[in-house]
């Protein structure tokens, strides 16, 4: 009969250890997939265009002076030199090198 218990303890706290996992699983995934599914936050930011030494672009930051790598459309290529307010969203790749995709580009005055 001891063996018996045993055997019921033993059944019990398994499954009460499968309880407990998959909620608090379920609810990890719940709660990356809004993150992923938020939609992207657009961004503008003023300074001056320049061509790198790579051959992309890059804005001496109005505020900070700071360098940032631009991608974006074609028409950068006409704004290379000027004051330009770009519109994008900042993206990170998979070795976590940072830059800023432009969607838009408007002269800044």
């Amino acid at each position: 009969m001891t063996n018996l218990s045993t055997r019921q303890i033993l059944a019990s706290l398994v499954t009460f250890s499968l309880l407990a996992i998959v909620p608090t699983s379920a609810l990890a995934l719940q709660e990356q997939a809004p993150e992923e599914q938020a939609p992207e936050e657009k961004v503008t930011l003023t300074g001056q265009l320049a061509e790198s030494e790579a051959g992309g672009y890059v804005l001496i930051e109005q505020e900070s002076g700071e360098s940032i790598t631009i991608t974006g459309p074609a028409e950068l290529a006409q704004a290379v030199g000027t004051m330009v307010r770009l519109t994008g969203r900042w993206v990170e790749d998979s070795h976590g090198y940072r830059y800023f995709a432009v969607t838009k580009v408007e002269r800044a005055q």
